[in-house]
């Protein structure tokens, strides 16, 4: 099993868009968490 760990994107302020590469490994991986710091 893959899990893809991800945090801090600052979507959409920062950038438009994750990289192409990324997006093709989001594609294999079992699950995503995805983090936010600073909400609890």
């Amino acid at each position: 099993m893959e899990i893809l760990v991800l945090s801090d994107t600052h979507m959409p302020k920062k950038a438009k868009q994750l990289p192409k590469r990324f997006i093709k490994e989001l594609k294999d991986v079992d699950a995503i968490i995805h983090g936010e710091i600073g909400r609890l």
